[in-house]
């Protein structure tokens, strides 16, 4: 815990872990990370209902898992790639 001076006052603040890079958060590089965070994929189940949704049509099972496993599972991807 951390006691910082606020108006004057006392105050004991809990910083979150990352509050002081917040750039970690939104998927930047940082030097004490060492590399970028990168946001979780869809699980394959909704990957599956978003693609197939996009699709406007059911989609062959093997087609379906290569398109969601070269997108990452990540929606937008998922969405582009059933546009082409």
């Amino acid at each position: 815990m951390e006691r910082r001076e606020v108006g004057g006052h006392g105050a004991a603040a809990a910083a979150s872990p990352g509050a002081d890079f917040p750039e970690q958060d939104a998927g930047v590089a940082h030097p004490s990370v060492g590399a970028f965070a990168r946001p979780a994929g869809l699980p394959e189940p909704d990957a599956y209902e978003l693609l197939v949704s996009a699709v406007g049509r059911p989609i062959e099972a093997g087609v379906a898992h290569r398109i969601i496993a070269g997108t990452g599972g990540k929606p937008l991807a998922i969405v582009e790639a059933a546009a082409d």
